[in-house]
């Protein structure tokens, strides 16, 4: 890796064909999932805190 936004790939002289392929997993999914949650647990906690007793 050059730099996180670049990867370079050392060849030799010549005609090559090289496949660069971005897989980002699954983690993307569990981060909105997780501040979906955290809204959604403000928004109750919140709605307790002021609720009249």
């Amino acid at each position: 890796m050059l730099t996180p936004g670049f990867v370079g790939v050392p060849v030799p002289a010549g005609r090559h064909s090289l496949l660069f392929r971005y897989e980002p997993g699954y983690w993307k999914l569990w981060m909105a999932l997780g501040g979906a949650l955290a809204v959604l647990g403000m928004a109750f906690a919140e709605r307790r805190w002021h609720s009249p007793s």
